[in-house]
């Protein structure tokens, strides 16, 4: 019943060109101005989670007495320069494109779509960076150490658990919100072709 409801309203705003309407461009960039405040925020506190995660590693390996406390620290903080770079790419992707040509409910649905696309990349890289250096970890507690493996799992089991329940209901929640953008996009470009076929 929402969803009918959202579809005529973007209906009814596919006649606001935004050649015409600064309003609707101004709002646009303030919501994204907004939400890219946030993500950046979301991206700084993961990398500092990321480093906590790494430097509690190091230190409870090097407590144990591994052998390679030098390359474990090279190796988890060249998978933390990864992703900064990664999430910066990212992040900067998402911001909002002014497009002149687009009418103003193509333009914000397109925003939209891009910025659930970019989010659900940014969820899948903290998902992704937490399995490598958990990964590297155990490579060089299993190397290194009596039942390291299991030490190191021990410890980062609970975070993990919470990290990867939490991430994998944003990605399948911000999935089927671009289902839903998607259809109604695919709408508003029949809309927009009936109208071209009536007017020739």
């Amino acid at each position: 019943m929402a969803f009918t409801s959202l579809i005529k309203k973007m209906s009814l705003i596919v006649e606001i060109d935004v050649n015409d309407n600064e309003i609707i461009k101004n709002k646009i960039t303030a919501l994204d101005a907004k939400v890219q405040q946030m993500l950046l925020w979301s991206n700084l506190s993961a990398i500092w989670g990321y480093l906590l995660l790494s430097g509690i590693i190091v230190r409870i390996y090097r407590g144990l007495n591994g052998t390679h406390a030098v390359f474990l620290i090279g190796t988890l903080g060249l998978v933390c320069l990864l992703l900064v770079i990664y999430l910066f790419v990212v992040w900067k992707s998402i911001a909002y494109q002014q497009n002149t040509r687009h009418r103003a409910s193509k333009e914000y649905l397109n925003y939209q779509i891009n910025k659930l696309v970019g989010q659900r990349k940014l969820i899948a890289a903290y998902l992704i960076t937490n399995v490598l250096l958990l990964t590297v970890a155990s490579l060089f507690f299993g190397i290194d150490l009596n039942r390291g493996i299991t030490t190191l799992f021990k410890i980062a089991a609970p975070v993990s658990i919470i990290t990867y329940g939490l991430g994998l209901y944003f990605i399948s929640n911000f999935t089927r919100q671009k289902r839903k953008l998607d259809d109604l996009n695919k709408q508003i470009d029949h809309v927009l072709f009936m109208e071209k076929v009536n007017q020739n």
